[in-house]
């Protein structure tokens, strides 16, 4: 199982963003300990650099993520 390059600056991963432990547990199974690559948060940051990911931004919300992409890189 792989964790994520990004975890020790991640929000998310540090628990610093408000929803229930239910969601921050089932979410970092998935993608911070095992496909990370699918992680909107990740996308953003390889794409574009930290400062492009929003600071509400949860894991999950990737249409959001290609849609900051497109806007930032005109694709």
């Amino acid at each position: 199982m792989a964790l994520c390059e990004k975890h020790g600056d991640c929000p998310f991963y540090q628990n610093k963003m408000m929803c229930s432990s239910d969601v921050f547990d089932k979410n970092k199974e998935l993608y911070c300990k095992n496909t990370f690559e699918i992680c909107a948060r990740y996308k953003v940051s390889v794409q574009l650099g930290d400062h492009y990911i929003p600071i509400d931004m949860f894991p999950d919300e990737t249409d959001r993520a290609e849609s900051l992409i497109k806007v930032a890189t005109g694709f």
